[in-house]
């Protein structure tokens, strides 16, 4: 799969269930390779991304890679 190669450009994301994706940063922040990055539907996402889910818990993607809960319902 295309998304899932470390040369892909990565930019930090906030993503509404269902798969609504809003780009927050102005350009990539760097190389799937380079920064760390989480994978969420079949593409990755930058550290700092934040990710909101129908019953209203967040995650944000963390330095070591991972989904990470924030917030509880």
């Amino acid at each position: 799969m295309k998304n899932h190669q470390k040369g892909d450009k990565v930019s930090i994301n906030v993503i509404k269930q269902p798969n609504h994706v809003d780009t927050v940063s102005d350009k990539p922040v760097g190389r799937a390779s380079e920064v760390p990055s989480c994978i969420y539907n079949h593409m990755r996402h930058a550290e700092g991304s934040k990710m909101t889910n129908d019953d209203g818990s967040e995650m944000i993607c963390n330095k070591e890679g991972s989904w990470e809960h924030t917030k509880k319902k």
